[in-house]
């Protein structure tokens, strides 16, 4: 008799999430090794044309390969998330890690200046940010970094309450260690089971509000591609050229189910997640 045995539920999100995520990754390297159009050549000759072996996602209502358009759209969201969570995570950091060390009225203004960013739609402020400084790349990056720092900001702050009263952290502080070697060396090492699905969310987070804000036209601006951006051209068509907005979709979703499979499949491992016990 075979006997099956079962695979442990982080493995398996691992593993979904791993494969979604894979696909956009060697997507984005094959954008840097092989970019088959250029992606704001218009051929009206191609309009609408549908998916073939010469653009094996169709083109646009301007004649662009919306493959190549996926692609780049695929790069500046991963990079607009990535630079974005370092950005919050660098800024929840210093905050988190203060307020949780000190206490007292440190944590309490902290807190109170976390609760007031949080108490909005994290997208609106971003919107607002950027309707004040412009819609580029970089002050897309800095808006999501702000909006979304205090919640790294309450993982660090509540990991290091945890943390600092441990008898080994107590040790060195006793024996002269300063705090910011005692938080960046003995505590925040310990902090990493917490922090990394944070981190990993944080991505998917960023991207989305990334591809909203696209969408809503205050987002990454021309001549550049974005996903969200090829969504809102493509609503008008999605009837005579539904490929225009399936595939940019498609993979917006990939990476989001992704990097959400993958967060859950950590804080699984770590006994952290909603299924781990």
């Amino acid at each position: 008799m075979i006997r099956i045995t079962p695979v442990p539920a982080y493995k398996l999100y691992l593993t979904i999430g791993g494969i979604f995520s894979s696909l956009i990754l060697m997507a984005i390297l094959l954008s840097f090794i092989y970019m088959p159009y250029d992606t704001q050549a218009t051929v009206y000759a191609a309009k609408f044309a549908p998916p073939s072996t010469e653009h094996i996602f169709g083109c646009d209502h301007f004649g662009r390969d919306v493959f190549s358009r996926t692609l780049e759209g695929a790069r500046l969201t991963v990079f607009v998330s990535v630079f974005g969570v370092i950005i919050a995570m660098t800024l929840g950091g210093i905050f988190g890690s203060v307020a949780g060390y000190f206490g007292g009225w440190i944590d309490n203004i902290v807190m109170i200046l976390s609760d007031s960013v949080m108490a909005f739609p994290g997208i609106l402020l971003a919107l607002v940010f950027v309707a004040v400084y412009g819609a580029g790349v970089y002050n897309i990056i800095w808006a999501l970094g702000l909006v979304f720092f205090p919640s790294y900001a309450r993982v660090f702050r509540t990991g290091i309450r945890q943390l600092k009263d441990r008898e080994f952290i107590l040790q060195a502080s006793i024996i002269g260690v300063k705090p910011i070697r005692l938080v960046l060396i003995h505590i925040f090492p310990n902090l990493l089971p917490q922090l990394i699905p944070s981190i990993v969310i944080g991505l998917a987070n960023m991207a989305l509000s990334e591809a909203g804000m696209s969408y809503l036209g205050l987002g990454i601006q021309p001549p550049y591609a974005s996903w969200g951006k090829m969504l809102k051209d493509a609503q008008s068509h999605v009837i005579e050229a539904p490929w225009t907005i399936i595939f940019p979709s498609l993979a917006l979703l990939f990476y989001i189910l992704g990097l959400y499979f993958v967060s859950e499949g950590i804080s699984i491992r770590f006994g952290l997640g909603r299924h781990s016990k």
